[in-house]
């Protein structure tokens, strides 16, 4: 998959902003109730696709297997789920969504690791 750096960078600010927005949100109504999507958000969404696309970018190799597309796909579409489904849990509904969501970019997180010490076995990793 082409870019995929960029792409996953990208989609880690969009998921700033939207945590950045809620917070602001929260503040001004003084209703916390949702901070634990806010939170997950802002790690789960920001921080980790950025960390996924940093890595990509400082170790190029790494894109050129055939699982990135998979992965990449995997984590945006686990992720808004899970955030999804802490809403939903903190509404008083199912859990179910949020625990399929955090399933769904754990899967995503383990490609990730395969991904990377597949493509980086030498003597410097063993």
């Amino acid at each position: 998959m082409r870019n995929i750096d960029s792409k996953l960078i990208l989609v880690g600010i969009i998921y700033f902003l939207l945590a950045m927005i809620q917070g602001q949100f929260m503040a001004i109504t003084a209703d916390y109730r949702y901070f634990p999507m806010h939170a997950h958000m802002g790690l789960v969404g920001g921080v980790l696709m950025i960390l996924y696309g940093l890595i990509y970018r400082a170790y190029p190799e790494t894109q050129q297997d055939a699982l990135v597309k998979f992965h990449f796909w995997l984590a945006n579409i686990g992720s808004p789920i899970f955030f999804a489904g802490i809403g939903i849990s903190i509404t008083g509904g199912t859990r179910n969504v949020g625990h399929a969501g955090s399933i769904i970019v754990i899967v995503a997180l383990m490609i990730f690791a395969l991904l990377f010490f597949r493509t980086h076995r030498s003597s410097h990793y063993r």
